[in-house]
């Protein structure tokens, strides 16, 4: 789990008078990091976690569908679609074979990721072929497609995987999230856009004993906490995003939209990756069916919500 999900565990006990004893524990504390739902929750290790469904592919081959998807909703747009456009049940359906309820929220909503960094200009989609770039989860295999190296390298090792040439670029998290990890001395360049990774929703999953268990009104109380909390993590990062896109121009890093052909290009061939996936699986089509015919009637209303 995260720093966030200790706080919030720590203020549901509070508001439960004590009767809720909800102890939150950072990552690798009591299962792998990235594993707390394969390995902790579906066999009762624990009893909840907070994460990205990207992370429980391994498992739920379907679960790609649930968290970055490119070109997908907006972060607005999903969690409308979980909320009331049929997320929350069919993720649920998706963890019948498993030990695991994704109780009917959100979760955390996340602002865009950067689209990329790099240390060379990318003009147009030609100037990412033959590029090591680290890129994860689908998107290693949809990147690819464009003719660049992908490139598993983590999170705490990016910085020097940049610094020492081992990769020319990457995509990891949101500017004020990557300003923390001085990614500003190591990347000349940073592009933004909504294609590659409009939002990626953390979802709270439990243990199906141990939520059958909890009485009716603390369920109530779990679940009206973590929007709450949810929507304030969300909204407060949009905002730390603005400042940090200052301090990164002040530091002299060039931040400046994606190439329109290479945001078009990545959509193309994640259609195709995505339809690919699809025909092989009822449950993925049943899913991207589902979200892209939420994401299709709200922009025909709204444009853009």
């Amino acid at each position: 789990m995260t720093v966030a999900f200790i706080e919030v565990s720590d203020r549901i006990t509070m508001l439960s008078g004590g009767r809720l004893v909800m102890k939150g524990f950072p990552e690798n504390a009591v299962v792998p990091a990235d594993q707390e739902l394969a390995e902790g929750v579906d066999k009762g290790i624990l009893d909840y976690c907070l994460n990205g469904p990207m992370l429980w592919r391994s498992k739920n081959p379907q679960a790609g569908l649930f968290s970055i998807v490119v070109a997908g909703p907006s972060a607005a747009e999903m969690m409308i679609w979980f909320l009331q456009g049929g997320g929350i049940p069919l993720l649920n359906k998706m963890f019948e074979a498993n030990n695991i309820n994704a109780i009917a929220l959100y979760g955390f909503p996340t602002a865009p990721e950067v689209f990329l960094y790099s240390k060379v200009p990318i003009n147009k989609k030609e100037d990412v072929k033959g590029l090591k770039i680290r890129v994860i989860g689908d998107e290693a295999t949809i990147f690819a497609k464009l003719g660049v190296v992908p490139t598993n390298v983590t999170s705490p090792e990016i910085y020097e995987a940049m610094k020492r040439g081992v990769i020319d670029a990457f995509q990891h998290s949101s500017l004020s999230a990557d300003l923390k990890m001085a990614f500003h001395e190591v990347a000349k360049y940073a592009y933004i856009s909504e294609i590659r990774q409009p939002t990626d929703p953390q979802i709270f999953a439990v243990n199906k004993k141990s939520w059958t268990e909890l009485p009716d009104d603390l369920k109530a109380l779990v679940e009206d906490e973590f929007k709450l909390q949810g929507l304030k993590a969300w909204s407060k990062q949009v905002i730390d995003d603005f400042a940090a896109k200052e301090q990164f121009v002040k530091y002299g890093v060039v931040v400046a939209q994606a190439p329109q052909d290479l945001a078009d290009e990545l959509t193309k061939v994640a259609t195709a990756f995505y339809q690919e996936k699809a025909a092989a699986d009822p449950l993925y089509a049943e899913i991207y069916k589902s979200l892209l015919d939420f994401k299709k009637a709200s922009r025909e209303t709204y444009s853009r919500l």
